[in-house]
């Protein structure tokens, strides 16, 4: 009997696998990370403007097209003090932004509006030459103030991050980002994470909407 509860608990040791409090817990190895992610942005473009009138019963629309807004971002993450190496992120986020094919279209009505694009951000490298540090889309709720303030937004960038060398996807930026545009929608400040919280006009609301198939003219 001694012999087996020997074997027994060796197996156990092996598979790294324990009953704590209830509650079966696996030990392996992996490539598991979540770390904050906290930065500040400021970009500006040139809009073109286009109206044009949806499907909602004659409800006229507002459109803001820019070939891309761009700028610059600062890195505000809290350290990672687990990584001995360099104590913060595996993917610096300070760099040249650029959030590009952008389109935001509100609803004269309501001044509720959706905007959508591409952001990438990329950093110097050695050679002079910008690295791609992460690409995705970033997704706005916008409300525009009737009387001629400006423009809030809050929405999601699911981006993906890429490994210097190989420009291999090696994980994700994801984030709640909130944004304040200018009244005339040439220029914008966003924020993402906690450390620079808030923006200067306050904590954007949680807006929301419904869209139709089409969401812009």
């Amino acid at each position: 009997m001694v012999l087996v509860r020997k074997r027994l608990l060796i197996l156990a040791t092996a598979v790294g696998v324990f009953l704590v409090t209830g509650t079966l817990v696996a030990w392996a190895a992996a490539t598991t990370e979540i770390d904050r992610a906290d930065a500040a942005f400021q970009l500006a473009g040139t809009p073109r403007v286009t109206q044009c009138v949806g499907e909602d019963s004659g409800t006229p629309y507002t459109q803001y097209t820019v070939a891309a807004y761009t700028g610059a971002e600062g890195d505000a993450s809290p350290a990672v003090p687990t990584d001995l190496a360099t104590g913060g992120l595996d993917h610096g986020l300070s760099g040249t932004l650029k959030w590009s094919s952008v389109k935001v279209t509100f609803n004269n009505l309501t001044g509720r509006g959706v905007a959508t694009g591409t952001l990438l951000l990329t950093a110097p490298s050695p050679a002079g030459a910008g690295v791609k540090v992460f690409s995705g889309p970033l997704t706005l709720v916008v409300q525009r103030d009737p009387a001629g303030g400006p423009v809030l937004g809050r929405g999601w960038l699911a981006a993906s991050t890429f490994d210097p060398t190989t420009l291999k996807a090696d994980g994700k930026v994801l984030a709640n980002v909130e944004v304040t545009f200018a009244p005339n929608m040439a220029s914008l400040t966003g924020i993402y994470g906690d450390t620079v919280w808030p923006q200067g006009t306050g904590p954007v609301p949680a807006f929301s909407v419904e869209t139709g198939l089409l969401a812009h003219c």
